[in-house]
C-alpha cells in the first residue's frame, strides 16, 4: 500500500492525486483535502499518479464532485 496524497499543482486550482485510493486511504484523504479544495473557484484534479483504486476511490471522486457542486465550483478529473 502506498500513501495517498493530494498535492497542489503549478496552476491555481490544479491538484495532483498520488498513491492508492482504497478503503485504507480515502477517509484520511477526504478529511485533509476539504479545506484545500474549497479555496479554489474551479478544480482540476490529475489522477495520473494514482497507482491503484477500489470502490472507495470512486466514492471519493463522487464526494468531491458533490462538494464542488454544493460550492458552485467546476471540477474536472483528468488522466483517469
Amino acid at each position: 500500500m502506498s500513501e495517498s496524497r493530494l498535492e497542489a499543482g503549478k496552476q491555481s486550482g490544479c491538484f495532483c492525486l498520488r498513491g492508492d485510493l482504497t478503503f485504507d486511504t480515502v477517509a484520511q484523504l477526504l478529511a485533509s483535502s476539504q479545506s484545500l479544495l474549497a479555496a479554489s473557484p474551479a478544480l482540476t484534479i490529475d489522477l495520473a499518479g494514482v497507482q491503484r483504486s477500489d470502490s472507495a476511490g470512486l466514492a471519493l471522486l463522487v464526494e468531491w464532485t458533490r462538494s464542488a457542486a454544493a460550492r458552485r465550483q467546476a471540477i474536472d478529473f483528468i488522466n483517469i
